[in-house]
C-alpha cells in the first residue's frame, strides 16, 4: 500500500553574508550622518524638518541594509508551486527560482506589494515635497 507523496517541509538554507549589501548599508549610514552634521546646519528652519525626515529614511534603510546583509541566504527549500516537487531554489527578485524548469517556484506576493507601495510612496513624496518647496 502506498499513500500520498510525502513533501517534507522547507528548510533553511546555510547563512551567507551578502557583503554588498552590508557595504552598500555601511555607505547610506555615512550618508545619512553626512546629511545630519553637513547639511542639516546649513538649512533654513522652513526646511530643517525635511531634512531630519530625510536622515532618519536614510539611517533605517542602512540599519535594514546591514540586517539583511548580515543574514542572507542565496538559498530556499520550497515545494515549486507549478511542479508540485520539493526543489532548492535560488532566490531572485520577488520569489525563488525553480532549478527544474525556468519559472518561479515561489513568488513572494507581500515582497512586490511593499516595493509597489515603497516607490508609490517616495514617488507621491517627491511630487509633494516638490509642490511644497515651490
Amino acid at each position: 500500500m502506498s499513500g500520498p507523496p510525502h513533501h517534507r517541509g522547507p528548510v533553511r538554507a546555510p547563512i551567507a553574508r551578502s557583503r554588498a549589501r552590508i557595504a552598500f548599508g555601511a555607505a547610506t549610514a555615512l550618508l545619512a550622518l553626512a546629511v545630519l552634521i553637513g547639511v542639516l546646519p546649513k538649512l533654513p528652519d522652513e526646511i530643517d524638518v525635511v531634512g531630519l525626515v530625510a536622515a532618519g529614511v536614510l539611517a533605517l534603510a542602512a540599519a535594514a541594509l546591514i540586517v539583511s546583509g548580515a543574514l542572507y541566504r542565496p538559498q530556499v527549500e520550497v515545494v515549486c508551486r507549478r511542479c508540485a516537487r520539493p526543489v532548492v531554489a535560488w532566490k531572485v527578485a520577488f520569489g525563488a527560482q525553480c532549478p527544474l524548469a525556468p519559472h518561479h517556484a515561489r513568488v513572494s506576493w507581500l515582497l512586490v506589494t511593499v516595493t509597489a507601495l515603497f516607490w508609490s510612496s517616495f514617488l507621491l513624496g517627491g511630487i509633494g515635497a516638490a509642490i511644497w518647496l515651490l
